[in-house]
């Protein structure tokens, strides 16, 4: 059981392969769910498709971005509308307002700094740290509640790095609910308020961030559970 909280950061640490892509194909509606229930602010979201938990106020940042958050041939005009193509701000009467759209892509490109010769070019042409940047504010641009934030720097440059921690950090301080899932132990730490370690799709611990030590950590990531170690700290 999770739970992720308005203003704060809840990172899920744990070695690739053991849970954290099923649980983050679940929360946003990509995968069945089995068993169990899923909660946007009250409201059991578990049966609904994507487009309606994104209606409700998920934003979404997917761990493989090429297969679930851009089209490369298209251009970056045309990837700010995927998963909001049916919104009543750019879809009137069936039709797409390419003028509201083609703003609020050069406006997130501004405030992005993203290097593109225009929002008419193929977004497969800009950078990965460029491709990132341009996912990232066509999320965060329609004010999210809860923002489900995957990998998020994986095969990035410093500089988009620091921008991506940067805009995490303060989507955190507007009061935002934001699960980040994080191959990277060192991203967890430095971002997280709480965090939860997955091993072999189960929670082996959740903790305020600062209450074990990054080498506790590879243990709970390496199966041991987190009331073995509290048991072993009352002996010491």
């Amino acid at each position: 059981s999770l739970k992720v909280r308005a203003g704060e950061i809840l990172g899920i640490a744990g070695v690739d392969g053991n849970g954290q892509q099923e649980l983050e194909e679940m929360i946003v509606g990509n995968r069945r769910v089995r068993e169990g229930e899923i909660f946007i602010n009250g409201i059991p979201v578990q049966n609904m498709a994507v487009k309606d938990r994104k209606a409700m106020g998920l934003g979404y940042i997917p761990s493989d971005r090429h297969k679930n958050a851009m089209i490369s041939s298209f251009s970056i005009t045309e990837n700010f509308l995927l998963g909001y193509q049916e919104t009543p701000e750019y879809c009137r009467k069936g039709f797409i307002d390419y003028e509201r759209l083609r703003q609020d892509a050069e406006k997130q490109v501004e405030a992005f700094e993203i290097k593109v010769a225009g929002v008419d070019q193929e977004i497969g042409q800009l950078s990965g740290g460029n491709q990132q940047k341009v996912i990232l504010g066509r999320e965060i641009s329609h004010d999210p509640g809860l923002v489900v934030v995957a990998q998020p720097v994986r095969g990035l440059d410093i500089g988009a790095i620091e921008r991506v921690h940067k805009t995490l950090l303060q989507l955190k301080e507007q009061g935002k609910a934001i699960l980040l899932i994080s191959a990277e132990l060192s991203e967890v730490m430095n971002l997280s308020d709480r965090i939860a370690v997955f091993y072999e799709g189960e929670v082996s611990a959740q903790f305020d961030n600062g209450e074990y030590t990054k080498e506790e950590i590879g243990l709970f990531m390496a199966g041991k559970k987190q009331e073995v170690r509290a048991h072993e700290m009352e002996q010491q």
